[in-house]
């Protein structure tokens, strides 16, 4: 706007203040009038440490409206090739004390596939902390956060299964994709 200074954010992340996008008013806040944890949230998500002031847009987008413009995985593990769209959950305060090595933001999304991986990398009991408990209004159950264990052990079992019969000298035929009508042809070819 002309005629307002920018704030202390949107200088440090050369973005446009006084936006009328998420609130009326235009003006400028003082940071230290801030509660403490909206301090820390606004430094966090805004990944400025240097703040003396905040616009009134600002103050909205970073304290109430970040979560929503989360439209991707953070990838916090860095396995997607593409950005991964599907299954997001917001990141919580109890998502990130499970490992604080990894440079996350409450408010970020990280999708369900690393979710689990970021829990099983931190090896921590499930009896002593149930990550499905932060998730039960976001509609995650247990039965998700296990099915990649299950189908782990599943692919472990089938591994053991065709060890043990190219030891014994029988080829098993796998069947598994394969179209149900050519199934019998691709067993007599097998023989």
């Amino acid at each position: 706007m002309a005629g307002t200074s920018q704030c202390s954010v949107g200088l440090i992340l050369k973005s446009n203040c006084h936006k009328l996008t998420f609130t009326n008013h235009i003006g400028i806040n003082f940071f230290q009038y801030l509660a403490p944890d909206e301090q820390n949230l606004v430094a966090l998500r805004s990944f400025s440490v240097l703040i003396i002031d905040l616009c009134f847009h600002h103050q909205k987008f970073y304290l109430e409206k970040f979560p929503v413009f989360q439209n991707k995985c953070c990838d916090p593990l860095l396995v997607h090739k593409r950005p991964c769209k599907a299954s997001l959950r917001e990141v919580t305060l109890r998502t990130i004390a499970l490992n604080n090595r990894i440079n996350i933001v409450t408010g970020q999304k990280i999708c369900t596939n690393c979710l689990v991986k970021l829990k099983a990398s931190t090896e921590i009991n499930t009896d002593n902390i149930n990550i499905a408990d932060d998730y039960t209004n976001e509609s995650i159950n247990k039965e998700n956060i296990f099915s990649v264990q299950q189908e782990a052990n599943i692919n472990k079992n089938r591994q053991e299964l065709s060890d043990c019969l190219s030891i014994i000298g029988v080829s098993p035929v796998k069947l598994h994709g394969k179209p149900f009508a050519n199934r019998m042809s691709i067993g007599e070819k097998k023989n």
